[in-house]
């Protein structure tokens, strides 16, 4: 008896972690996936960026978790510091994706330069 029990509960728990999530449909311009925003619809980088928990925009700068300016990284190429930097290598309308990483294990990889937050920007 107690074999039947434990190989429905396994059995449930099984159904349970394959069975998918609906999801109501989003209508903002972006659909949020973890810290990844796809983007669809922008007006400017920074309208992006601050959907993201942890960015903020203020006095024209992008700081995460309140810390000195992150590292943007566009396609896999470092491009600065800057808001700036950002904006000045892509156009807003060749932006496909953007995740910020904020841990120091997402950041490890970037060293010292990633110390404060990365920012990378996929381009379609």
């Amino acid at each position: 008896m107690k074999t039947s029990v434990a190989l429905l509960f396994l059995s449930l728990l099984v159904m349970m972690s394959c069975s998918s999530t609906s999801q109501s449909p989003q209508t903002a311009a972006t659909m949020g996936r973890g810290d990844t925003t796809y983007v669809d619809n922008p007006q400017t980088l920074a309208d992006v960026l601050i959907r993201e928990p942890g960015v903020s925009f203020q006095s024209g700068q992008i700081t995460v978790r309140g810390q000195a300016y992150p590292l943007f990284i566009v396609d896999g190429v470092p491009v600065g510091r800057t808001y700036g930097d950002a904006v000045s290598t892509v156009s807003i309308e060749d932006v496909r994706s953007v995740e910020v990483l904020k841990s120091a294990s997402e950041t490890a990889i970037y060293g010292r330069r990633g110390a404060n937050g990365v920012i990378l920007i996929n381009t379609r």
